[in-house]
């Protein structure tokens, strides 16, 4: 396998150390989407839809996405690399918009015995160190938005990666903090040459929210999120770059005109 090494942030500290100590859940309630954003194996970048569904696991009678042991495994995300021939111990990096659990929820998965490990066991998963921050100290309505089994084990196997606003974690791969949705909330934009693709996460979560005024509900700064999307607007627009949407069913990936029109890839499909 060929690794890539590219300008890295501070790693999280080792297993044992206060931060990762805080606000364990149960290890069985996890989101109910495996989600994962991106990957990068063998010098090739995957991009993929922030927040994957995965395949549902659930225990006999016990059905809330939240509670009650219902989860989900990354298990649709493992089957679309191995088509590719990716396995899971030849991922470099791994990315995501936040760490929600509808977006973060693949890094870990059950193993056969039923322990959370980590679904990437070698990659570097990149972070804001305010998202990892908030995550771990939230306020009440978005604290069950934060599952601890879904990062923590990341951390205690040395495998996080922290930035601090924007950044090219490699070449051709940015991160650009937004801020809005999650205080440490960002867009990766992938580059190459004048082409460029940006997976939006929450920031453009579906095709209605491509209007400029329209938001998340979840959106802690609705004010920053609305300047931060009209931002990626314009730009996806005057330079037509591929916006990947993070929730929408039907079109997820397309262009946007100057005049807020979308333009379904006819390729990519959700």
């Amino acid at each position: 396998m060929v690794r890539s090494h590219g300008p890295r942030g501070d790693r999280a500290p080792p297993a044992g150390g206060q931060p990762h100590e805080v606000r364990r859940r149960p290890r069985l309630r996890r989101g109910a989407e495996g989600g994962l954003g991106a990957v990068q194996a063998g010098g090739r970048t995957e991009p993929g839809r922030d927040g994957l569904r995965g395949d549902d696991r659930q225990a006999p009678g016990q059905g809330h996405p939240l509670r009650d042991g219902h989860r989900r495994e990354p298990d649709a995300a493992l089957t679309a690399l191995k088509r590719l021939g990716i396995r899971p111990d030849e991922v470099d990096v791994v990315l995501s918009t936040h760490l929600h659990w509808d977006h973060a929820g693949g890094f870990t998965r059950l193993s056969p015995g039923g322990q959370v490990e980590v679904t990437f066991p070698k990659a570097r998963h990149y972070v804001q160190r305010r998202e990892w921050d908030f995550a771990l100290d939230s306020d009440p309505r978005s604290r069950a938005a934060y599952l601890a089994d879904d990062f923590v084990p990341v951390a205690d196997a040395g495998l996080v990666e922290f930035v601090d606003g924007d950044a090219e974690i490699l070449p051709g791969v940015e991160l650009r903090l937004t801020g809005g949705h999650t205080p440490g909330n960002q867009v990766v934009i992938f580059r190459s040459g004048e082409l460029a693709a940006a997976m939006t996460g929450d920031l453009i979560g579906t095709t209605p929210h491509l209007r400029r005024a329209w938001n998340s509900g979840g959106d802690l700064d609705v004010v920053r999120a609305l300047q931060e999307k009209g931002r990626l607007l314009d730009e996806a627009a005057a330079h037509r770059w591929l916006l990947v949407l993070g929730h929408e069913s039907e079109q997820a990936a397309g262009y946007v005109s100057p005049e807020g029109e979308w333009t379904p890839e006819p390729g990519l499909r959700a």
